[in-house]
């Protein structure tokens, strides 16, 4: 289970670490338009994954290294190949999943501000109106 919350973690903190890098936090990748909030997104995951790969080849380079198997390249080992494949195929699984939910979530949530104060003053003035019609 705690393996499981670390690499949770660390994705997580990769993720806002893009969010920051990319503007994702500002007001217009929340009420401009959609096309903006994808963009942000995109721009956000596309950090985040390039963190992912520093720090997963990092931690394939150590685990060669605590291990003793030289340099980590393809078909010098079996033990070694077996990182490497699995190092791979945990990147590729990561970055799909965390993207499709990411930009799905942003792409459901955009626009969506109901504690915006501006948006809140001008729907009130426009419920007004059509009262006093």
């Amino acid at each position: 289970m705690l393996p499981a919350i670390a690499h949770g973690a660390k994705l997580a903190s990769l993720w806002v670490c893009g969010a920051l890098a990319a503007r994702a936090y500002e007001r217009d990748a929340f009420d401009g338009s959609l096309g903006e909030a994808v963009r942000r997104t995109l721009r956000g995951g596309c950090f985040a994954t390039g963190l992912l790969l520093l720090v997963t080849q990092s931690e394939v380079a150590a685990e060669f290294a605590v291990k003793d198997l030289g340099d980590p390249v393809m078909n010098a080992s079996r033990e070694g190949d077996a990182i490497l494949y699995r190092a791979t195929s945990e990147l590729v699984v990561d970055v799909v999943s965390e993207a499709t939910a990411i930009v799905g979530w942003r792409m459901i949530r955009w626009n969506t501000s109901p504690t915006d104060p501006e948006t809140m003053l001008r729907e009130d003035e426009e419920r007004a109106r059509r009262r006093r019609r």
